[in-house]
């Protein structure tokens, strides 16, 4: 079983975590998003651990990889975090947004 967190429960958070919690051998062992309103709605009705720091989620909870479902701008940074943890990652299109003035 594979233990796996979201980082970003918007619109496309709600669609994935409804996916990735029905997928065999996987266990969504926390949530994470800056809306604490959202957190605490959802881990109210859910088994679910709820964080608003995803580097405080990644230090306490032990994961197997994430999936990265915040706007565009976010991208790199929390998959960077990811990468140099060794913690395996999903993450919408595009990796990364560059800006070119």
């Amino acid at each position: 079983m594979k233990k796996i967190a979201l980082i970003g429960i918007g619109k496309m958070g709600i669609s994935h975590l409804a996916i990735a919690n029905q997928t065999p051998d996987i266990e969504v062992a926390a949530i994470c998003d800056t809306s604490m309103v959202l957190i605490k709605a959802i881990t109210k009705n859910t088994k679910f651990i709820g964080y608003t720091d995803y580097k405080k989620m990644i230090k306490e909870v032990p994961l197997d990889g994430v999936m990265t479902l915040v706007p565009n701008a976010y991208h790199f940074e929390i998959t960077k975090y990811c990468l140099e943890r060794g913690i395996h990652f999903f993450i919408e299109k595009p990796f990364t947004v560059i800006f070119i003035f």
